[in-house]
């Protein structure tokens, strides 16, 4: 039995309440008991269907299940009969309704039309997940059945990866659905056989098949692409190959075709992805191996050229897009300017490296190190063994000691004295001096700080460095102070910022900004968090099982447990009395609420604590109560309540329900 706690006069009032807080489904009827019987009222608390039933269930698209004289129905928001009270049992799938009487089942469509009559439901028709249903005990034609149009199907299956587009057959032909948006039939040609499933995601192209065996591109619209001339499609998660008997064509994802290559032979066909856009093509010719490069929108960057793939390198710089390529015959390199389609060679080069957007560093034959601007023919030697880097900038070269220089703006350089060097920042670098040191070099060639090398990198670009018995953290720019333990975390949380650290296993946190102590280590926690809870922020800090709850450098609750990380929840955890052993629920504002609980969560607008009692016998032990922000007062209840869509919270006592709406206030009056 319900048990209630609270003012009769609330619930004697209740009929009349104006009940105009929004609930998802404001045009509908809204379940509402009284005494014994229930009938639906409307927003204002007013009758909207007048008629008396044993039990209901709230209002899911045009239709409400109800219960007359322990039989299940259903009726539409005028309050007439659709489903026949006939019923044990009624339910809702997301595409149809069951009927369940005894062993038997019914279905029915999502308007109350009757699809299949009773039959016994360990045979027969089922419901599968495609949404449709289908009859295990038929082997030829209309295995298959849509709830929503009533048509019957010899297959139905999903030809895409993620499920969501289904290929159906029937006598009428060959059809593709989208059953979860407009559930719309696209009739596809009726030369089309089969419909392949792809195995790459985003596929707006399916390969069709054709009675002969040849192959096609079908697009969403049920439009054929191409012939079915193809002995062979192959797709790709870039691009879709097709085989045909005197070439092969790239087509895009979304079935344009790009390139004709005009050849077709059973050797081997490959492509590769270098990145901007860039893809090049290999395939064998008779056992000669020929190339190209083409981009996405099919444009040919390199003609096809005699010989394998070789290692490229692509840049698309302020001056243009640029492939360099090593020519399999010569061994030479070539440098392949695209807007102009004209190629430089690079006869004496052994090794380059762009570097910017106009200049080049190569090494001859020999060994040397020069460079050159796109665009000019002259070359500059220089007296060093390699280019090393980029920092700041500058140009990092290294000599024939192995030892590292700087190249000024004027061209002028300067020497690091060193051997190792590894940019940090944009303005820091680690180096290791001759004397086997650590350093720290800035953007203009100076060390800064001898003795460590950065341990912690954080997202806010700043780092530490372990000395001694201590760290310092170090900016962006080189600047430094001295902080006592390790810095393990940088944790960006709105307009605050926190360092997280440990020392000996012990967590502490610090403002970012000021490095003062939030939670000190001396409190001897293990483990610190930060958590949001609307506008509220608070720490969580662990010891062992033991949880607090801080706001700020304020203790506000020892030993927590938390229930919820939901931005919008109310009730976020409970706190433990160690004298009277009794939990009280904490809400998302800090505030302890003074009744003891065992349990909470949200449900919507309501919160349902429960309750445990160790000494009733273990069908009794718990026990739950609803609450409700705006009213604060509890209705008490042996069932444990649901969260209906609608935002309704449904308790069911036995073979009643009640039911409780999203502005705080009961559905029945006693």
């Amino acid at each position: 039995m319900l048990r209630f706690l609270t003012i009769l006069m609330i619930l004697i009032c209740c009929i009349s309440c104006d009940l105009s807080d929004p609930v998802e489904y404001t045009d509908h009827p809204i379940p509402y008991k009284t005494g014994q019987v229930y009938h639906f009222i409307n927003e204002q608390g007013k009758k909207a269907i007048p008629s008396q039933f044993n039990n209901v269930r709230p209002f899911e698209g045009e239709l409400a299940f109800v219960q007359k004289k322990e039989l299940w129905g259903a009726i539409d928001k005028h309050g007439e009969t659709v489903i026949p009270f006939r019923f044990d049992e009624i339910k809702r799938d997301h595409h149809f309704i069951i009927g369940k009487k005894g062993k038997q089942e019914a279905f029915f469509d999502l308007e109350g039309k009757m699809l299949i009559g009773l039959q016994d439901s360990l045979l027969g028709w089922r419901s599968r997940s495609t949404g449709f249903l289908k009859d295990d005990n038929t082997w030829g034609n209309g295995k298959y059945l849509d709830p929503h149009t009533h048509l019957y199907y010899d297959e139905v299956r999903f030809i895409d990866r993620k499920d969501r587009i289904l290929n159906l057959v029937n006598e009428e032909g060959n059809f593709i659905m989208y059953p979860e948006e407009d559930r719309k039939r696209i009739k596809l040609p009726d030369e089309v056989a089969y419909i392949y499933k792809f195995d790459f995601e985003n596929q707006t192209i399916f390969h069709a098949g054709s009675d002969d065996g040849k192959g096609a591109l079908v697009n969403l619209k049920g439009e054929l692409v191409t012939d079915f001339v193809y002995g062979t499609i192959r797709i790709s998660k870039d691009f879709i190959f097709g085989r045909r008997p005197d070439a092969k064509d790239i087509f895009d994802l979304e079935g344009n075709k790009l390139i004709e290559t005009g050849w077709n032979n059973e050797g081997y066909s490959s492509y590769k992805s270098y990145g901007s856009g860039l893809y090049g093509f290999e395939e064998d010719r008779n056992g000669t191996p020929y190339f190209m490069f083409f981009d996405q929108k099919g444009n040919i960057i390199l003609p096809w050229t005699r010989g394998k793939i070789s290692p490229l390198a692509y840049w698309a710089t302020a001056r243009g897009k640029f492939l360099v390529h090593r020519s399999t015959g010569t061994g030479n390199w070539q440098l392949y300017e695209i807007a102009s389609n004209k190629f430089h060679a690079l006869n004496d080069v052994d090794t380059f490296q762009f570097v910017n957007d106009s200049t080049v560093f190569f090494t001859d034959k020999k060994k040397n190190l020069g460079k050159f601007h796109i665009g000019s023919k002259k070359r500059i030697m220089t007296s060093f063994k390699e280019y090393y880097g980029l920092f700041g900038g500058k140009f990092i070269l290294k000599d024939h000691q192995d030892l590292l220089w700087m190249v000024k703006q004027a061209g002028d350089t300067i020497p690091l004295n060193c051997s190792f060097f590894h940019g940090h920042t944009a303005h820091i670098a680690n180096i290791i001096t001759p004397n086997r040191k650590q350093a720290l070099l800035n953007a203009q060639g100076n060390i800064i700080y001898q003795g460590g090398h950065p341990e912690k990198k954080f997202k806010n670009g700043f780092f530490t460095i372990k000395e001694g018995d201590h760290y310092l953290l170090f900016d962006s720019l080189g600047n430094y102070q001295k902080i006592n333990h390790r810095l393990t975390e940088y944790i960006e949380n709105g307009e605050n910022a926190y360092y997280l650290g440990y020392k000996d296993r012990i967590a502490e946190i610090l403002d970012a900004q000021t490095l003062e102590e939030i939670i000190p280590a001396s409190k001897g926690y293990q483990k610190i968090s930060v958590l949001n809870f609307g506008e509220e922020e608070y720490l969580l800090a662990e010891y062992n099982r033991q949880k607090d709850l801080y706001r700020g450098q304020t203790l506000l609750w020892e030993n927590v447990s938390m229930y919820s990380k939901e931005q919008d929840a109310y009730i976020i955890g409970k706190t433990r009395d160690p004298d009277t052993k009794k939990s009280f629920p904490i809400t998302a504002s800090g505030e302890k609420l003074d009744f003891p609980i065992y349990n909470a969560k949200n449900m919507g607008s309501w919160v349902l604590f429960e309750y445990y009692d160790s000494q009733k016998t273990r069908e009794e032990r718990h026990s739950y109560s609803l609450w409700h922000p705006d009213y604060q007062f509890h209705f008490h209840t042996e069932k444990e309540p649901e969260l209906h869509t609608s935002g309704l919270i449904r308790v069911d006592d036995q073979k009643t329900s009640y039911y409780f709406h999203p502005n705080g206030l009961p559905l029945f009056k006693k």
